[in-house]
């Protein structure tokens, strides 16, 4: 039965063969206009899908509750994150007002803008959301400087300031600046002289000298957050909103230059950047890939006719297979777009077969179409069988929650008979028209042998891989899947590392967990009860935005605005002229003269010795430059006073506070935290950086147990990934369990299966030890490494069983037969094709790359060394038994 299944298959091969071989012009004009109707489409189609939610199925419970959450407060998704980061708080909240003005005004290109803590509202109502205390110490800061607040209003220049210090260094208690806060002023003051002398740009913050205070970190760092028109056809919509960012923070000198810097972050620049980095690197490495299997073709095959046919078929196939992926699914996703490279590197293995056998038949005197149909009839079969083999490893994920994957298995799996199709078609149509003649290939190729210490050492070598697949048990239970996304991308991109960086401070964090509550009491019960979880640092609900005590800090607010100076309409900064600016830094200087003369070295007399170095040095500066010095001394001016004005006006508004209630919120602030259907969202911050898995694990353990339906991204990253490690088990169980059946079934043999198995086992457990030995823990990306490793490593294993027992050599050295050096070069044209990936900016795509190459590596080993020496000592325990019969009878 079995060799009448055989010899049908074989059959209708060769039948095949005959008909291309037989027409093969026809049957190359008919692939010609195929590809061309394929090709057309699939250009004008092609798109790659980077949203990350959508790599695990819609169907996962998980993923229904953050859609109902998405449906309740849509302004939450592809969002853009507007990094603001100044020298000085003044610069900060200019900034933040500036660019989310002119950004509302782009109403064709964003939803929604979002100025979280800014805007009119925050600004009146400011100071009712620090404490009483705290308050109460702005109110004695505020009174402190009063004074020079009220003087340097009046005459907003280099003169005012001189003149108003001068008071101060003279005793004139008219100005209440005692001579502590004077040192910190010449000590900021003789750093903006450096400055500009060095070209950067140095703006004094007042209000830092004024509340005494240095601002923390997290203090300069304001956010805007933008939601854009986003077409999911056209990553072109994206591109335009992150323009319009940039373009907009140029046109308002928002850049370093002026002392401030804008980053871009968010889900949606996070989106943008990982598909360009993806375009661009795929696309390099399947370049790079196709570069390096031409190499390597040629050094296996010794002809570059031959190499020519294999890389004409190869294209044609990967061209069918990606009309395929456009036509049944749509589109391509962060992971199945690696799918030309994972076809380069397995497809050329079949006309490494074909032709090998091809050019051995030649060789051997046959004429073209008898070389062809031999073949087809010697290893069409085989072929066959590693195409269903390797197909079973891809389909394994099909059936998995983790959609990314199941679609690169779809495609790839369906890829490796369409690559047989084109191979068992294609191919023989070009040896028929460009057939190869004997001895007319290249002499330059490598011999057919590659080692005989199979034959020699076969009890060692099978010991010897014993004793380290046993050794890989050590390690196997220290295999862990990297649950961070991020560790996908590019760390150098701004999206990446800007994110990065939030995730350093739990007030920043980009991750945070929310929970839907049905109104504000249960909001506010919540509240207190997450308050008591050590996980969470921080809880936010809409009341926390309306703060306690108001009347008593409105008390405190009216007493502070009594003393406050009256603030000019217009204040205009630098009305006089070059020869006014001069002559009041001169006199200036020579005020500060007397201080150097003194034998007081306290802090004051050291920062005025220090402010007048540095204004000598200024002048000497200006004097060497006369062409510039007109603007040196007005970038001066700039640093010195740019941001009274901004203080003063921000003190004003602030003094305008006045009670109000929940109601009376900002709009854009409310939508945030009350859906349209009246629930409230109540927002939860890591303690830590849950960028760290157990922290990740330990936050949303923590929440969940008390709201099982909280959501948002550490919830959906966490359950992701467990989707994932969950579908990388049935897909791994899944393609073994087949892959072992069909070989029981195909091979009738339960020994011939063991010796494929064996070796197979042994290099998916080296590359799973490897993981951990070289810090490259599985993710979203290389996760399909092991099915994908047990659909490929099988195929060598098919190639040498079905040569060993149909035309076992003579010598019984398996190594000496073509099909070892077909499975040779295949092994190492697929290596090279792999390691392509290795070196890419996507650290996702890189880290697939470096572990298909770790297990090409092993699975090479397993192959050409360790099956050969278990194929010697089966044979000669084969070779006994029969003795032993004979002997017997």
């Amino acid at each position: 039965m079995v060799k009448h299944h055989r010899t049908f298959t074989s059959f209708l091969l060769e039948q095949w063969v005959h008909f291309v071989n037989r027409y093969p012009f026809l049957v190359l004009g008919i692939s010609v206009i195929l590809i061309g109707m394929v090709l057309i489409p699939t250009i004008k189609n092609f798109n790659i899908n980077t949203d990350f939610n959508t790599l695990v199925s819609q169907d996962e419970p998980f993923r229904k509750i953050k859609k109902e959450f998405n449906d309740a407060f849509p302004q939450f998704t592809d969002t853009l994150v507007i990094v603001i980061d100044a020298h000085t708080l003044e610069l900060s909240m200019r900034a933040h007002d500036q660019l989310a003005h002119s950004l509302n005004m782009e109403t064709d290109l964003f939803k929604t803008v979002y100025q979280p803590g800014g805007g009119d509202f925050f600004k009146k109502n400011g100071l009712l959301y620090k404490s009483t205390d705290e308050l109460e110490d702005v109110a004695d800061n505020l009174a402190d400087v009063q004074p020079f607040l009220a003087l340097i209003s009046e005459d907003l220049s280099l003169r005012g300031l001189f003149s108003v210090l001068q008071k101060a260094m003279n005793g004139d208690n008219d100005t209440e600046i005692r001579e502590e806060e004077l040192s910190v002023v010449f000590n900021r003051m003789g750093k903006a002289f450096e400055s500009v002398l060095q070209g950067h740009p140095y703006h004094l913050s007042w209000q830092e000298i004024m509340s005494d205070e240095q601002p923390s970190r997290l203090d300069l760092l304001k956010f805007i957050i933008l939601q854009p028109h986003l077409d999911s056809r056209k990553i072109s919509s994206l591109k335009e909103a992150l323009s319009a960012v940039r373009r907009i923070a140029k046109e308002l000198n928002l850049d370093e230059e002026h002392g401030v810097t804008i980053r871009i972050t968010g889900p949606a620049a996070l989106k943008y950047e990982n598909l360009m980095t993806v375009r661009k690197s795929v696309g390099l490495a399947s370049l790079v890939s196709l570069f390096l299997v031409s190499i390597t073709l040629y050094l296996g095959l010794g002809s570059c006719r031959l190499v020519f046919v294999s890389l004409a078929t190869l294209m044609c196939g990967l061209i069918l297979t990606t009309g395929f992926a456009i036509a049944s699914i749509g589109h391509l996703n962060l992971i199945s777009v690696t799918f030309a490279v994972l076809f380069i590197g397995l497809g050329i293995d079949y006309s490494i077969q074909l032709c090998l056998r091809y050019k051995e038949l030649i060789e051997s005197g046959l004429s073209c179409g008898d070389a062809i149909a031999g073949s087809a009839r010697g290893v069409g079969k085989s072929l066959l069988l590693c195409s269903i083999t390797t197909s079973i490893g891809f389909f394994a994920f099909i059936p998995t929650a983790y959609a990314g994957v199941s679609e690169l298995g779809l495609i790839s799996g369906t890829g490796m008979f369409i690559n047989l199709f084109v191979n068992l078609t294609i191919l023989p149509a070009l040896l028929s028209v460009i057939p190869l003649k004997k001895g007319r290939s290249f002499p330059f190729s490598v011999g057919t042998t590659v080692s005989l210490l199979p034959s020699r050492y076969a009890r060692a070598i099978t010991v010897s891989a014993l004793v380290l697949g046993l050794g890989t048990a050590v390690l196997l239970p220290k295999v862990f899947f990297d649950y961070n996304p991020l560790s996908l991308y590019n760390p150098g991109s701004e999206s990446v590392s800007t994110a990065t960086e939030l995730f350093e401070d739990s007030e920043t964090s980009p991750w945070t967990a929310s929970v839907l509550a049905k109104d504000a009491e249960e909001a506010k019960e919540l509240e207190k009860t997450f308050s008591e979880i050590g996980e969470i640092d921080t809880v936010v609900t809409l009341a926390d935005f309306v703060p306690e005590e108001q009347q008593k800090k409105l008390d405190i607010i009216s007493d502070m605005a009594l003393f406050m100076p009256e603030t000019p309409e217009d204040m205009i900064i630098g009305t006089l002229s070059f020869d006014q600016q001069m002559e009041a830094l001169n006199k200036f200087q020579a005020e500060l003269k007397p201080l150097l003369s003194s034998r007081n070295r306290g802090a004051y007399y050291s920062s005025a010795h220090y402010l007048h170095k540095t204004i000598r040095e200024f002048k000497a500066h200006m004097e060497k430059d006369s062409v510039q010095e007109k603007r040196t001394l007005t970038l001066l001016e700039e640093g010195l006073l740019f941001n009274l004005p901004v203080l003063i006006h921000n003190l004003d508004m602030s003094l305008q506070a006045d009670v109000f209630e929940e109601s009376d919120l900002p709009r854009e602030l409310t939508d945030r935290f009350v859906s349209r259907d009246g629930r409230y969202r109540v927002q939860l911050f890591p303690r830590e950086n849950i960028t760290y898995i157990d922290a990740l694990e330990n936050f949303v353990t923590a929440v969940r147990t008390l709201a099982p339906d909280a959501t948002d991204a550490p919830v959906v990253i966490l359950e992701t990934g467990k989707a994932i490690v969950a579908s990388f088990r049935q897909a791994s169980l899944s393609a073994l369990v087949v892959i072992a059946i069909f070989l029981l079934i195909v091979l009738r043999s339960f020994s011939g299966t063991v010796l494929i198995l064996i070796p197979l086992l042994l290099a998916v457990f080296l590359t799973a030890a490897s993981s951990v030995v070289l810090d490259i823990p599985f993710n979203y990306a290389n996760v399909i490494v092991v099915p994908l490793l047990l659909g490929i490593g099988v195929d060598n294993g098919i190639h040498f069983i079905h040569r060993f027992r149909t035309e076992p050599p003579a010598n019984g050295n398996m190594l000496k037969t073509s099909t070892s050096r077909a499975v040779l070069f295949s092994s190492l044209t697929t290596l090279m094709s792999f390691s392509s990936l290795s070196f890419l900016s996507h650290r996702g795509t890189a880290s697939m790359g470096k572990l298909l190459t770790i297990c090409m590596v092993f699975l090479m080993f397993s192959t050409l060394i360790l099956l050969p020496a278990l194929l010697k000592l089966y044979s000669g325990r084969y070779e006994d038994s029969k003795k032993t019969q004979r002997t017997s009878h």
